[in-house]
């Protein structure tokens, strides 16, 4: 159930259905092209709509200016309510002393 309502919604996000397909592992050229095309944020949040954390964990460890303040909250607010919050606390800014 879970999964359609997943599957769902991503094919009404847009750039969520082009995630799918490197989720499910299978590569598609014209999915990849498009998904290349996509600003870093908005590719960020397609990968956090499916789930996808170990994507999102390689971003911010490469771009982290970019995945930082207002963008990291608008993709971590697209990451599903049934990931388990220990999943992505890597992801989380953290306060330093």
């Amino acid at each position: 159930m879970l999964s359609r309502i997943r599957a769902r919604h991503c094919a009404d996000t847009g750039p969520c259905a082009t995630a799918s397909f490197f989720a499910r592992r299978t590569f598609d050229p014209a999915a990849f092209a498009a998904f290349r095309d996509l600003p870093l944020a908005a590719a960020a949040g397609s990968w956090a709509a499916t789930g996808a954390l170990g994507p999102l964990q390689l971003l911010q460890q490469h771009y982290p200016a970019s995945m930082a303040g207002a963008v990291l909250l608008g993709v971590l607010s697209r990451i599903p309510e049934t990931v388990n919050p220990r999943l992505y606390g890597g992801l989380l800014p953290k306060v330093s002393a």
